[in-house]
């Protein structure tokens, strides 16, 4: 009872994490950042990091780049004014702690919390020493607030930096590194701010401020060299390639809005007339033949074998109606027996009763018979008997899905010497293939066209390209079947039709016990559901009795126990089938600061 209670628990719980697993998401809703540079060059980063989870999460982590950075201490972790607790090992998972590993090149900082389906704000603090350098000339402060290695957008980023005193503002020069729709702006006497919204996923954001060397009387970090003009000219130089690429940009949007407004009508006009080519060819060469030849089919197509009938059924692609139809036609014929059996089974100390169905080989009627087999009933008996087999009276058809690449292989052959039976004749009519065909590549130039306007009107011209696609795929709805393939079909969908009408009580039973093989058989060839099987058992047996098929041999003698039997075949044979992203202004591209929070996850 224990080893059973416990299987229970470890299956719930692998569902469990398995169902959490496939649902959870986070995004990151917005980004605080308040740097305040001391006297020494040294900066307090306070910077609060807003998530908001769906599913159930327990750590997050923010990567520090030490790029330029002489030293980092001070950490905290807080939520709501309370701190986190420095723990030595991340493997402690205790929620509201929090762990610093150090890394080559990098720190990474992991805390742990409890979240599910709710925004939760995780504050970070921490010093970094002598990151705003004195120079011979001036003071800058280089820093990347966010760096490159998140892995999704950021919607909001907001950064504000104070100096190291009320540095008189016409003192002060600012510039941004990044996203080029994101600002930055002087604020107040040695204040100033970054932001952006949003900041796409594996985008850096930066800022740099450069200010009276003055202000820095007791800096960490210090060089022997002018730096000013360096600063002044790299930043024109940023500046003057962002410009640019707005500049390019604004002329790009200028000319796509005028190309729009003088071809829009046009590309319009011919996705219509493309809309109207089709519906000309469709009502040409493609309405369909069948229905002159649909009418209710008492009898099943015994002039053509179960396997033929289902390749005009399913389209020329075989579907597992094929394989059982064609086995229940072999067992009719008594080449082979199919017996249901009860087999017991047992795991983990459980034990119970699982119908099986085998296939049993009688070797003299095979043998007796094998001049007057067709050649897709032999490979199919060769097949089983020897690659599945491997040379045993019986299998059990269970072991054709265990079997599936062996099968999907041989399947394919299969399909061949079935659609062999049929080489004089076209599936579809020659005329509508060469109109579909002509019709879908002319709907492949009207998607060429779209990805022309593409290039000329931006995304205005996907609409066209996603037009173009779709007509071609539907150009195919030209196809229809040739006149033989027409009345084929028409027969079996008469038969089917007839067939559901008797499972409906919709029609008198015309069965008698030598029709009703044979109907059973094709009815499994034109994939008659299973639930509608049943029923029309039920109903056949009201008119005729029980019946007893000596080619099924079953433990139950019940009507419903064959049609889970012939069931149970199809969804094997189904089942292994189917396996078949200065002053204040705007920000420009160019950078290169000392890292600061480069990347991160949550989990």
């Amino acid at each position: 009872m224990m080893k059973r209670i416990l299987f229970l628990l470890t299956v719930a719980t692998l569902l469990a994490n398995a169902a959490a697993f496939a649902a959870k998401r986070y995004t990151i809703d917005a980004v605080r950042i308040h740097a305040e540079i001391d006297s020494t060059g040294g900066v307090w980063i306070n910077e609060s990091r807003t998530y908001t989870f769906k599913g159930k999460f327990s750590f997050a982590t923010y990567e520090l780049s030490l790029q330029g950075i002489p030293e980092i201490s001070n950490f905290e972790v807080s939520e709501g004014g309370i701190k986190y607790s420095e723990i030595n090992s991340k493997d402690e998972e205790l929620p509201g702690t929090f762990y610093i590993e150090r890394k080559q090149g990098a720190l990474l900082m992991h805390w742990n919390y409890e979240a599910r389906d709710e925004t939760r704000t995780f504050n970070l603090r921490f010093y970094l020493k002598g990151v705003a350098v004195a120079h011979t000339d001036v003071a800058e402060f280089y820093y990347k607030f966010v760096g490159t290695g998140w892995d999704r957008q950021t919607a909001d980023v907001e950064v504000t930096a104070q100096l190291p005193g009320a540095v008189p503002i016409n003192d002060i020069k600012v510039w941004a590194h990044g996203p080029l729709h994101g600002t930055c702006a002087i604020t107040g006497p040695g204040l100033a701010r970054f932001d952006i919204s949003p900041l796409p996923a594996k985008t850096f954001w930066e800022g740099r401020i450069v200010f009276p060397k003055e202000f820095l009387p007791a800096a960490f970090s210090r060089t022997e060299r002018t730096a000013l003009p360096t600063i002044l000219a790299e930043e024109r130089a940023w500046a003057e390639e962002a410009n640019r690429r707005r500049t390019d940009a604004a002329s790009k949007l200028k000319a796509q809005k005028a190309w729009r407004e003088q071809n829009l009508s046009w590309l319009i006009a011919a996705n219509i007339a493309g809309v109207m080519l089709l519906f000309y060819l469709y009502n040409r060469h493609g309405r369909s033949l069948v229905g002159a030849h649909r009418r209710l089919e008492m009898s099943p197509p015994q002039d053509m074998p179960p396997a033929l009938a289902n390749y005009y059924y399913a389209g020329s692609q075989l579907s597992a109606g094929a394989l059982v139809a064609t086995l229940l036609d072999l067992a009719r014929r008594g080449i082979i027996t199919i017996r249901e059996e009860d087999q017991e089974k047992g795991f983990f100390g459980w034990r119970w009763k699982k119908q099986e169905y085998l296939i049993h080989f009688e070797t003299d009627k095979i043998n007796d018979n094998r001049s007057r087999l067709k050649a897709h009933e032999l490979e199919l008996l060769r097949f089983l008997q020897d690659e599945i087999a491997q040379g045993a009276a019986r299998i059990p058809f269970s072991a054709i899905p265990k079997s599936r690449r062996k099968f999907l292989k041989w399947f394919q052959q299969w399909r061949k010497r079935i659609k062999a039976m049929v080489a004089d004749q076209q599936y579809f009519d020659p005329e509508s293939v060469r109109a579909a065909i002509r019709g879908s590549l002319a709907m492949l130039v009207l998607a060429g066209i779209g990805v022309l306007a593409v290039f000329k009107m931006g995304n205005a011209g996907i609409p066209f390209i996603i037009s173009g696609v779709a007509l071609a795929a539907l150009a195919f709805v030209i196809l229809r079947y040739s006149k033989e393939t027409a009345a084929q079909r028409g027969r079996l969908l008469g038969f089917r039709d007839f067939m559901k009408r008797v499972s409906k009580n919709q029609s008198s039973v015309n069965f008698n016990l030598q029709t009703l093989e044979p109907a059973l058989i094709y009815a499994m060839a034109v994939d008659f559901p299973s639930h509608a099987l049943k029923k029309l058992l039920q109903n056949v047996e009201q008119y005729l009795g029980t019946v007893n098929y000596p080619w099924y041999v079953s433990q139950h003698r019940a009507h419903g126990n064959f049609a889970e039997g012939m069931s149970s075949m199809m969804t094997a044979a189904s089942t292994t089938l189917s396996s078949a992203s200065g002053t204040g202004g705007g920000a420009s591209s160019g950078g290169g600061g000392g890292a600061g929070g480069s990347g991160g996850s949550a989990g």
